[in-house]
């Protein structure tokens, strides 16, 4: 799934909030709070706002203006060639969906043409938990019988999604959308899906997740 416009308009719309409260804060205080907030349980816009206002009712009018202003139209899509990068990995590998997303998304992804090749279908809202937590990721492999040491996960978030993967010996792929440095315990870097097959053979052999 592609989330560039959803996560700019979260940037946006928790800007515009917190401004109300401290007209100084600019965007990249903002982005400055994102990995902290990403690492904790619990939704990433009330992390992020946590982090940034003083107290809980300033946290829970800005949630409110957010869900206020929030534009339904720039939500995530389906990348026009993730049809033909996942069919191509699905002839060689276990795919699953270890994401946080809503039962809703796996709609968009059959409307693609995208869902038939992943094996394992189920997302966060299915289990009513979401990375980081570990409880999710452990859930995934207890459904799928996959082992994580023979298993890799490709997100775009570092400290949601990939940290807790490799504390379960997990191949790690960081799909850069963001300036920031590469960790050096994050095992491959890609910026667009067609990079996925010029590495995929360097990474695991058995189940693939996400």
């Amino acid at each position: 799934m592609d989330e560039t416009q959803y996560e700019d308009q979260r940037l946006s719309l928790i800007l515009q909030a917190v401004k109300i409260y401290d007209p100084k804060i600019v965007r990249p205080d903002v982005l400055a709070v994102r990995p902290k907030a990403s690492a904790r349980l619990g939704s990433l816009t009330a992390n992020m706002l946590k982090l940034i206002l003083k107290n809980d009712k300033q946290v829970n009018k800005s949630l409110e203006f957010i869900k206020t202003n929030w534009d339904s139209g720039k939500s995530s899509f389906v990348r026009p060639e993730a049809q033909e990068i996942v069919k191509k990995l699905s002839e060689k590998y276990n795919l699953g969906l270890l994401a946080n997303q809503p039962i809703a998304t796996k709609e968009k992804l059959k409307q693609a043409g995208v869902l038939q090749y992943f094996k394992f279908q189920d997302v966060s809202e299915d289990f009513n938990l979401r990375k980081p937590d570990p409880k999710f990721f452990q859930a995934i492999f207890k459904a799928t019988g996959a082992d994580p040491k023979k298993s890799a996960i490709i997100d775009d978030n570092i400290e949601r999604g990939l940290l807790p993967a490799k504390k379960l010996n997990m191949t790690t792929v960081w799909f850069k959308l963001e300036d920031r440095d590469t960790p050096d315990n994050i095992d491959f870097t890609v910026s667009s899906l067609n990079e996925l097959l010029k590495i995929v053979q360097l990474t695991v052999k058995g189940n693939t997740l996400e």
